[in-house]
């Protein structure tokens, strides 16, 4: 299964559980050492086309992600013949998934009823934006199998919703 493992970072913390879900879908080595997996995976790093500091990011990008406004990406969306499962990830800005992954989300082709895992990096308070995330993906037509909830300090929260996410991919698989 070829899974597209989408996200926008500004901190470095939604890449880190990125990387970690590509790693955890790679496979795990059998008795011979070789890994064993699958999936192939995609890392796509969502980009706007005016990119967000830490103080615009704190200022524009909150009052954006609250007002469910559509960005211009850099690159793009991908083709729907590219992927069959899909996980996409984005920081919590504003009790909302931020405005590049809303405008990704919003590029899609149709999901077609194929497999998603949304999740959110937060600070403390992602306050139901998984579900809004979730919800976003679903009105594509993806089916969401999990919605993440990490919160981004905790490095044993990244292992977990990664080792999560290759679970339910695996599930879909057989």
């Amino acid at each position: 299964m070829k899974v597209l493992v989408a996200y926008y970072s500004l901190s470095g913390y939604t890449e880190s559980l990125a990387k970690a879900i590509v790693a955890a879908l790679s496979g795990t080595p059998d008795a011979g050492g070789s890994l064993s997996s699958d999936f192939g995976t995609e890392l796509l790093e969502v980009v706007p086309a005016k990119p967000y500091s830490y103080f615009s990011a704190g200022v524009k990008g909150v009052t954006q992600a609250m007002a469910g406004t559509i960005v211009e990406l850099a690159g793009q969306p991908p083709a729907d013949e590219g992927f069959e499962a899909l996980v996409v990830l984005s920081p919590t800005w504003g009790w909302m998934s931020s405005p590049p992954i809303r405008s990704f989300v919003a590029a899609l082709p149709d999901g077609a009823g194929r497999p998603a895992v949304v999740g959110v990096t937060h600070a403390g308070g992602p306050i139901g934006s998984f579900d809004r995330l979730a919800g976003l993906v679903e009105e594509r037509g993806y089916r969401v199998l999990e919605r993440l909830s990490v919160f981004c300090y905790d490095r044993a929260a990244i292992s977990a919703a990664a080792e999560l996410t290759a679970a339910a991919l695996r599930a879909e698989t057989g």
